[in-house]
C-alpha cells in the first residue's frame, strides 16, 4: 500500500506495504532523510499467538492510518472532583490484506487470510493488544479479507475512538472505543463518557451482499461526525477487474 509517515517529536517513521509483491509492511526511520534506517518489518505470521488456529496476513495492500489510541485510564476524585486521565500510544492502524482467492472467477465463499484489523506501536512495531480483531478469534463475522480502513476522532480530543472498514464480501464493520461509566463521587452518581482503550463495541454494521450477490469493498468508508453520531459513506466495486459488468455495484 501507499506509504504513511508518523511525525513524532523526535522521530519520523515511514511505513509501507508491498501490494502484489508480498505480505510485509516495513517501517523506516527517516528522521534524517539522507540517512534512512530500517526499523522493523511485520509479515504474514505477525498475528501468530504461538498456537493454531490464527489469522495470517494477506497481500499488504493497506495504507496504514497514523493514530493515537487510548490504552487505559486513571480515575481520581480529589476534593470530590472527578478527574480522568487517559494514557495513550502512538500507533499505525493496519488492515489484514488481500486474499488472492478474490482473483478467481468465482471466489470461495470465505477468504482464508487477511481477515483482520489491528494496530502496531509506531516506534517498535509491536502489536497493540487493545486493538486486534480477526476472523479466526473475534467472532464478529469477519469472513473476508480487508484492504483499507478509516479512523475517526469523534470528539476532537486527539484520540481515535472510531474505526470503520469494509471487506471483500461487502460487509462493513464498526469499532467504538468510548462508553458511559458511572462513578460514585462523594455519594453522588456521576455519568461520564470515557475513551478507555477497551474497544468494547465491535460489530458488523452492514452487508452490501445480503441479496446473495457479492459486492466487494476495496476502499475505506468516509466517516463524518454529527451531533447525533456518525454518518458512513462507502461504495462497492472491483478495482482488480474494473471493466466487469456482471455485478451491479452501489454507493
Amino acid at each position: 500500500g501507499s506509504p504513511t509517515v508518523f511525525y513524532g517529536t523526535s522521530q519520523w517513521i515511514l511505513i509501507s506495504g508491498e501490494r502484489r509483491g508480498g505480505s510485509n509492511y516495513t517501517a523506516i526511520d527517516i528522521t534524517s532523510p539522507t540517512t534512512p534506517r530500517w526499523l522493523y518489518s511485520i509479515g504474514r505470521e505477525f498475528l501468530n499467538p504461538g498456537s493454531e488456529p490464527y489469522e495470517r496476513l494477506g497481500q499488504s495492500w493497506a495504507k496504514s492510518e497514523r493514530a493515537t489510541l487510548a490504552t487505559g485510564v486513571t480515575v481520581t476524585m480529589p476534593g470530590c472532583h472527578l478527574t480522568i486521565e487517559t494514557t495513550t500510544e502512538d500507533t499505525f492502524l493496519l488492515a489484514g490484506g488481500y486474499d488472492n482467492n478474490q482473483d478467481q472467477q468465482t471466489p470461495a465463499a470465505q477468504d482464508s487470510v487477511g481477515r483482520a484489523l489491528f494496530a502496531i506501536n509506531a516506534a517498535t512495531g509491536q502489536l497493540v493488544r487493545n486493538f486486534s480483531f480477526n476472523g479466526t478469534a473475534s467472532g464478529i463475522g469477519m469472513t473476508h479479507s480487508i484492504v483499507d480502513l478509516t479512523a475517526l476522532d469523534h470528539d476532537g480530543d486527539g484520540i481515535v475512538s472510531r474505526l470503520y472498514a469494509g471487506d471483500l464480501g461487502g460487509n462493513v464493520f464498526a469499532f467504538k472505543d468510548d462508553a458511559v461509566h458511572t462513578y460514585n463521587v462523594c455519594g453522588n452518581s456521576v455519568d461520564q463518557r470515557v475513551t478507555d482503550g477497551i474497544w468494547a463495541k465491535a460489530f458488523k454494521l452492514f452487508n452490501a451482499s445480503s441479496d446473495g450477490v457479492q459486492r466487494k469493498i476495496l476502499y475505506a468508508p468516509d466517516a463524518i461526525g454529527e451531533e447525533f453520531g456518525e454518518t458512513i459513506f462507502f461504495g462497492t466495486g472491483d478495482r482488480t477487474d474494473p471493466g466487469a459488468t456482471h455485478v451491479v455495484y452501489r454507493l
